[in-house]
């Protein structure tokens, strides 16, 4: 139903502009159309390429290194550490400042 509704205002549009000799959009929309194909034909292939069906060996990971971000303390904050200690001894924490924090004096732990 989405395909038939966006042919016929891509019909409407490219009419109504070929009536106003406005034939650059009658070049640029089918480019752009081609153009989407293409890349949606790129990122297909290289979804192809990268997909497995392995899982993930952890122990060929060891040693686990974690990396928390962090934006500020609280209970989410609390149980992430709390995971990441029981899955590696060795955590890293990075805070994330928000815009309203910028230029504040707040800095990575």
């Amino acid at each position: 139903m989405g395909t038939v509704c966006t042919a016929m205002t891509l019909l409407i549009v490219l009419s109504s502009k070929f009536l106003e000799n406005a034939r650059v959009v009658m070049l640029l929309v089918p480019m752009n159309v081609v153009l989407f194909y293409v890349v949606r034909g790129h990122y297909r292939t290289v979804g192809r390429e990268v997909a497995t069906d392995l899982p993930l060996d952890v122990e060929q990971l060891e040693p686990l290194v974690v990396l928390l971000p962090v934006r500020g303390w609280s209970a989410i904050t609390w149980k992430a550490l709390r995971f990441a200690l029981k899955i590696s001894p060795e955590i890293y924490a990075l805070h994330i400042a928000g815009d309203e924090q910028i230029g504040k004096g707040v800095s990575a732990w």
